[in-house]
């Protein structure tokens, strides 16, 4: 189920990479923005509406696929599974990738924290979950909404 995508380089630091460098607050990052921004609940909030349009964007470019649109048959994405993948988009508050599948699924990949990365798929009638936390990987399918808003959850713990 995992996807061979590119990782964009986007990492989070720990608390100990914050602290050690606390005398110079305009090398800190955090998912590439200055920490001293990320205590501005404005700004937060602009932010994660920014990263929803952006993947109502991609959803509505998956929407808009013909059969075949990946040389192998592939159909194009039912409404359902377009509604659904949407709707969840409505619940993420942290920035995801967002792909078609060849399985008649819509993908959202979260790989921006070291040693761990989590994928949910998207199906017309359930979701599917990957969570990987170092060497442990999980894998769940089918699994409801609570329980992909909870593994979402548990990858920024």
């Amino acid at each position: 189920m995992r996807s061979k995508f590119i990782n964009n380089g986007s990492q989070m630091q720990s608390d100990s990479e914050t602290s050690e460098k606390s005398e110079d607050k305009t090398s800190r990052k955090v998912i590439g923005l200055p920490v001293e921004d990320l205590s501005d609940t404005g700004f937060l909030l602009s932010l994660q509406k920014k990263w929803k349009t952006q993947l109502l964007k991609r959803i509505e470019g998956i929407a808009a696929l013909q059969d075949n649109w990946n040389g192998y048959g592939a159909s194009s994405f039912p409404p359902e599974v377009l509604q659904r993948a949407r709707s969840l988009v409505e619940d993420i508050v942290y920035k995801a990738k967002v792909f078609p599948t060849g399985r008649n699924s819509i993908q959202f990949e979260f790989d921006s924290i070291p040693g761990k990365y989590l994928e949910i798929e998207v199906f017309s009638d359930h979701y599917a979950v990957l969570f990987e936390k170092g060497a442990a990987q999980e894998e769940y399918e089918p699994v409801s909404r609570n329980y992909v808003l909870q593994k979402i959850a548990e990858y920024y713990a």
